[in-house]
């Protein structure tokens, strides 16, 4: 703010200028705030300080608070005033627009690009020197305790809050959580409120079968729950059977995106770069994963950290922890990892005919047209959902993998009128489903059960094991070589890694696989060879 001393007529740019030094001394009180044109003839006039320091003081009266990165201590935001409360990200270049912009609406100054550069780094320096307090940074949703913050996107930066007991929209303040806008980020509609069941309306616009229609709708609504793992949706189907307009749309109900779905990057880098700057990642037209693309999904899924270079030129790592939601579709995508089977959920598309194809533009004019009704549903439904959570938890006797995502569901089920327990119920075969395709896919899990038809206990060596099961598949006509089957080991020294990877799989069909060196010297088998036992001990599933 800009002042003159009615007592003496002494102006500054400054209410703590030196040249009010003498007003004080002589008690003088009486000010009044110049105005703008006025101010800017005083900094012209009367000051000599570098324009560096004479932006650092001004943006210093905007910033209510500096916050440092949780994951990577070098990112720092900035939470600013400006009509309303919004974060800069300093490490980005939309920063320095923002400063420089308002810098001359109050001065009519602009100075050069060092000197908003100087000043954004001397912010940051304090910020990382000073021992600010290192914070969780959000994107799109965040859920605190109780509490969910859902980012409309908008340009005076307005929030869903949602609570055990109200869902509103509030303009960002300084107690909530810090979120960062990505480039790519489009502003959500603001949610309407009538008599109609919105999602219901949304499962037939997309063609969702009619016995996966309450599962899609409570994962959809699940996907809002930021603090929790919820399971990878997979639409499965061929060539156009909308695989690609339900992915879209859902990322368009829960993240809107300028590009709502992506190809799968094939670099790792790429791949963490990609997760990190999406609370929904949405990739499409996915036809196999591998091994490490699939460990990366699954981390992301739960939330456990990983670590990226920050630059390919520096040995600096940072560790990213987050927990992010993510679509595949794809036909009939070959996912060979079943760690990352036991955290999906797979919905199959139905062809279309020809009769009952619409437009793109006719498509959009619906899903436009329920958008906003189909928010309102979903928030309405997380937060009777967060105000019956401790009760329904406790109801749930038996979970799946997916815990939470168990206990959330069966909540979110019942806000949507379901029937208690139908969403667990569906859930569990849902998984049993895809167990018994995961059997089919598997041509040594059909061996093994016929090895155990009659069986408790089985004990050979590896390679016995491999000869046997060769041989029973040719007796069986068990194809073990079609490319369209997830791959059969090649020889008996690969049937350990084979095992390994469909453990989980062989645990829920009630057999425990275990293959360890034999290290006995009773002649049994030779010393330095590898046992494989298998055994059928009791298990509740």
């Amino acid at each position: 703010m800009h002042w003159q001393c009615v007592s003496c007529d002494n102006k500054s740019a400054k209410l703590d200028d030196i040249k009010f030094d003498s007003c004080k001394q002589n008690n003088h009180k009486i000010m009044k705030m110049l105005s703008p044109s006025e101010a800017r003839s005083i900094i012209k006039n009367t000051t000599r300080e570098s324009p560096s320091k004479l932006i650092y003081e001004f943006i210093k009266t905007r910033i209510k608070k500096l916050i440092v990165s949780d994951n990577d201590s070098s990112q720092v935001f900035a939470l600013v005033e400006n009509n309303h409360n919004e974060i800069l990200d300093l490490s980005n270049g939309k920063a320095k627009d923002w400063i420089r912009y308002m810098y001359y609406e109050e001065t009519g100054e602009n100075h050069s690009d060092d000197a908003y550069k100087n000043v954004i780094s001397l912010l940051r320096s304090q910020a990382i020197h000073s021992g600010t307090i290192h914070e969780p940074i959000y994107n799109r949703i965040a859920m605190v305790g109780d509490t969910i913050y859902y980012d409309l996107v908008t340009t005076d930066w307005k929030f869903v809050k949602i609570t055990k007991e109200s869902v509103e929209i509030v303009n960002y303040n300084k107690n909530m959580p810090t979120f960062v806008r990505k480039q790519q980020q489009k502003e959500q509609v603001k949610p309407l409120s009538d008599e109609r069941d919105a999602l219901d309306e949304l499962v037939k616009l997309l063609r969702i079968q009619e016995k996966d229609r309450q599962i899609f709708k409570v994962h959809l609504v699940s996907m809002f729950l930021e603090a929790y793992p919820v399971p990878l949706m997979t639409i499965l189907g061929e060539h156009g059977s909308i695989k690609t307009t339900i992915a879209k749309s859902v990322k368009r109900i829960i993240d809107p995106s300028g590009e709502n779905i992506s190809s799968l990057p094939t670099k790792i880098e790429d791949l963490i770069l990609h997760l990190a700057n999406r609370y929904l990642a949405n990739f499409d037209n996915v036809s196999s994963i591998n091994d490490e693309i699939s460990d990366i999904l699954c981390k992301a899924i739960t939330g456990e950290g990983q670590s990226k270079r920050k630059l390919y030129t520096d040995a600096d790592e940072i560790i990213l922890n987050y927990r992010r939601k993510l679509i595949v579709n794809g036909i009939f995508p070959y996912l060979d990892r079943t760690d990352l089977r036991d955290r999906m959920i797979r919905y199959e598309t139905l062809p279309i005919k020809d009769s009952e194809r619409m437009s793109e533009g006719e498509f959009n004019k619906h899903m436009t047209e329920i958008l906003p009704y189909v928010m309102n549903q979903i928030f309405q439904s997380i937060q009777k959902t967060l105000s019956s959570y401790d009760h329904v938890k406790n109801e749930i006797k038996h979970h799946s993998r997916m815990a939470d995502f168990t206990d959330y569901g069966e909540c979110i089920s019942r806000t949507l009128n379901y029937t208690p327990f139908s969403f667990v119920e569906s859930y569990k075969q849902k998984i049993e489903n895809d167990i018994l395709d995961i059997v089919e896919s598997y041509p040594i899990i059909q061996l093994i059960e016929i090895i155990m038809k009659e069986r408790t206990r089985y004990e050979k060596t590896v390679s016995e094991f491999y000869r046997e099961i060769n041989s029973l598949a040719a007796i069986e006509e068990i194809d073990v070589d079609s490319k369209k089957r997830i791959r059969f080991p090649s020889s008996a020294n690969k049937v350990k890694s084979h095992i390994e990877r469909i453990k989980p799989n062989l645990r829920s069909l009630g057999f425990e696989v275990d293959i360890q060196p034999y290290q006995k010297r009773d002649g049994r088998y030779p010393r330095g060879s590898h046992t494989i036992i298998i055994s059928r001990p009791t298990l509740d599933i």
